[in-house]
């Protein structure tokens, strides 16, 4: 994936602004513990931000995650140029369900995926304070995203559904979670 954001990016630098916003929708980047509790290692960077920041020094990155962003705030929470929401975004400003499979996995949805219990693990539940991208945009005053990134577990189209406009977004890097198991929830 890594590979896919760098390449995204790079082929977009002449197109940003001098001091582009970047907005990392589900910077997740804790350990990926699969059920045999070994630590899933890909050789290879997640961290669009650090990718972000490594190419343009003159970025600001706000990360978005709900729940497992604990090792993108600890990475991240000295550096000016990046801001952390601890939260969810959606259509609407809410608290809304939040799905994820036992205590070693990261991922998380707004639907109860097959993915999380093909081990047999229990699905946990969670209500986490929601925000559309506008309300964010309208109280931080951001009147351009140059470059959203969103990688939401088959959420990506109802967070960007009501998306208004108050901010332009340049360019947009969706990993679009579709197939058989997402089939069952709106896009």
């Amino acid at each position: 994936m890594s590979q896919d954001y760098k390449n995204c990016l790079l082929k977009s630098l002449p197109h940003l602004s001098e001091n582009p916003i970047f907005f990392d929708v589900g910077c997740n980047i804790n350990p990926i513990v699969e059920c045999n509790n070994a630590e899933w290692i890909e050789n290879w960077n997640d961290d669009f931000t650090e990718i972000v920041l490594q190419n343009i020094s003159s970025a600001k990155c706000y990360g978005v995650e709900p729940i497992h962003y604990q090792t993108y705030d600890k990475k991240w929470s000295s550096d000016p140029r990046v801001k952390l929401f601890a939260i969810g975004l959606s259509d609407k400003n809410s608290v809304e369900t939040f799905y994820y499979p036992g205590d070693r996995h990261v991922l998380t949805s707004f639907y109860q995926l097959d993915e999380f219990t093909k081990h047999g693990e229990t699905i946990n539940k969670i209500d986490i304070e929601c925000r559309t991208i506008d309300s964010l945009c309208i109280e931080y005053n951001i009147n351009l995203i140059d470059y959203l990134k969103i990688d939401t577990e088959g959420a990506e189209f109802k967070i960007l559904s009501i998306y208004v406009i108050y901010a332009c977004v340049l360019l947009l890097f969706a990993t679009i979670h579709r197939g058989e198991e997402y089939d069952q929830y709106p896009a």
